[in-house]
């Protein structure tokens, strides 16, 4: 039996965009009046280039286009330090990938992983039990429903947080470097943080540089700032978009 991990891409989002643009697009090219006809099929042109934008991040994604998503969860994973133990945070479990990967590189490796699984996404808490199990991780691996601006953890509870795609994700606060800042208040000082994320995007994260700064100032040392394309420059050019991973970068170092 084989663990189901799926891919950041909602498959119902790539379904509703894909099945609004072929129906306007097919009122427009049946209904008679020009006007109509030239307004539903310029209507659907959106919902077009949405869902294929979609469709090919989630075939770049899985593992018949590349399995780029792994490879992230693998990039993730391989910074996070050799010791014989350690308690780590993994914020945003999703499916359980990166929290399993974590477990796996050592039985002193025990884990909590948190995640919100709402309604909206295809994960499930159960679905990331069923995974570990397979994954023969389970007895190191905790899954916790929380959300990622409010942790449910003391301060400096963890020798390692890692987090992949979550924080600008999180709905119950607008400002998303004090998400980050949330994930940093539990790791102790000297302990290790691994991130993947959309810190690029200004829109999201205000100026990078400034980001970096204000995590300085809070004595946090960054050892590496690295984005998607410098990572994996091979990946299909889908990924690298700005509605996908173009804004992403990896972001590691140590809380002094």
């Amino acid at each position: 039996m084989r663990p189901k991990y799926g891919t950041w891409i909602k498959t119902k989002r790539i379904v509703l965009f894909l099945l609004l643009f072929a129906c306007l697009l097919a009122a427009g090219v049946f209904i008679e009046n020009i006007y109509f006809k030239i307004l539903l099929i310029v209507t659907s042109i959106p919902f077009g280039y949405v869902g294929f934008l979609l469709l090919l991040s989630y075939r770049a994604l899985s593992e018949s286009g590349g399995n780029y998503q792994e490879l992230v969860h693998n990039a993730i994973a391989s910074r996070v330090p050799a010791q014989d133990r350690a308690d780590v945070l993994d914020i945003g479990a999703g499916s359980g990938s990166l929290s399993i990967k974590v477990a796996k590189k050592g039985k002193g490796y025990l884990v909590k992983a948190i995640d919100y699984w709402g309604s909206d996404w295809e994960y499930s808490l159960q679905q990331c039990i069923e995974n570990a199990t397979i994954e023969s991780v389970n007895d190191q691996v905790e899954f916790i429903k929380a959300s990622a601006s409010g942790l449910p953890f003391e301060d400096e509870a963890f020798d390692v947080v890692v987090s992949c795609l979550t924080f600008h994700e999180v709905k119950d606060t607008e400002n998303k470097a004090l998400v980050l800042s949330e994930a940093l208040r539990v790791l102790k000082r000297g302990g290790h943080f691994v991130f993947f994320d959309l810190f690029h995007d200004e829109k999201l994260f205000g100026n990078f540089d400034r980001l970096i700064e204000g995590l300085q100032k809070d004595h946090v040392e960054i050892t590496e700032a690295a984005s998607y394309k410098e990572l994996f420059p091979s990946s299909p050019k889908i990924l690298f978009h700005k509605k996908v991973l173009g804004h992403g970068v990896l972001m590691s170092g140590e809380k002094r």
